[in-house]
């Protein structure tokens, strides 16, 4: 162990996994991720190849396949003795973020189970650290981290990403059972700035979410029959760990597939079109009207008319 931790301190090297279909936003995601001071690289997972030309450390791997699936190729293709998940709607605040991350966890002693999260703002809020706890009601439950800094010996050991989740939550499950096994997460100073408007539209966790939540409730709530108040983190997880196949694990989806059974590039041109996320939200009628209003907003014509009116507004009051 501390012929590892040595190798942690003195050569650190952050792989950072970013599941991404939003290309335009990767320069600024690099950007806000980029460092002088500690060896990056950053691994994009997606359909869609990028029309420039990546940094030396930046990697791209065209995959069709589900999100957590392509986490789990990222971290196996990972080339650091560090792992960070990131998404490619976010940015990294302040500059040289995962540099300071480094220096901090090992100012705390470099303990490789006491590990450094981020935290989570927008422009107008600011997350409270009790907003990160799994089950609200249970004191006893653990804060989940957001983004960590994790060695990558842990994933080796305790397992990485369960092939059962379908697009989301697979990084909490993940962090619940590195918790199980000892380890202990600090929020930084560090924080993770979304942009809202880059995935507008995409209803990936509004589609996902339920079916999602209610595995990993199943996995680590004790009872789940028992009264909601009554519900208990539970004391180890209660199924067992199923990772990913090595088979086709970058050509092919494993169950359960969701939208990613279809390996055709053409497919998923279409599904992550904004035009195909406009009906899609008007079938579903979720949240249709305000993405309906945004998507307007972005046409110039629109917002001149919307600003004569209101000067023609004003002019009539006054």
């Amino acid at each position: 162990m501390k012929k590892i931790t040595k190798d942690l301190i003195n050569n650190p090297f952050v792989s950072v996994i970013i599941p991404a279909i939003n290309i335009n936003n990767w320069p600024h995601v690099i950007k806000s991720l980029s460092s002088k001071k500690i060896k990056i690289e950053i691994i994009f997972l997606g359909p869609f190849k990028p029309k420039f030309t990546l940094p030396k450390n930046c990697r791209y791997i065209q995959t069709f396949v589900k999100p957590p699936q392509c986490l789990e190729i990222g971290y196996r293709t990972a080339r650091g003795n560090f792992i960070m998940q990131w998404a490619d709607d976010a940015e990294m605040q302040p500059q040289e973020g995962i540099c300071k991350m480094f220096e901090l966890w090992k100012n705390q002693g470099a303990n490789i189970y006491k590990l450094l999260s981020c935290q989570y703002k927008t422009a107008n809020h600011k997350t409270l650290i009790e907003d990160y706890r799994f089950m609200p009601w249970d004191k006893s439950s653990p804060l989940l981290p957001m983004h960590p800094l994790i060695p990558k010996i842990l994933l080796n050991k305790y397992g990485s990403y369960d092939r059962r989740f379908t697009a989301v939550l697979a990084d909490l499950d993940l962090y619940m059972r590195l918790i199980r096994a000892g380890c202990k997460f600090t929020f930084s100073n560090i924080y993770i700035m979304e942009n809202k408007n880059i995935n507008k539209g995409n209803m990936l966790l509004g589609d996902y979410w339920l079916k999602d939540k209610v595995l990993l409730d199943k996995m680590w709530i004790d009872n789940a029959k028992k009264p909601l108040e009554e519900q208990k983190f539970a004391t180890k997880r209660n199924i067992k760990f199923l990772g990913f196949s090595n088979k086709n694990l970058t050509r092919k989806t494993q169950k359960p597939y969701g939208k990613w059974k279809n390996q055709s590039y053409y497919y998923n041109k279409i599904i992550h079109n904004s035009l195909f996320y406009f009906f899609k939200n008007m079938y579903n009628r979720k949240y249709f009207y305000q993405y309906a209003i945004n998507l307007l907003k972005e046409y110039k014509i629109f917002r001149f008319i919307i600003n004569e009116y209101k000067s023609y507004k004003f002019k009539i009051i006054k």
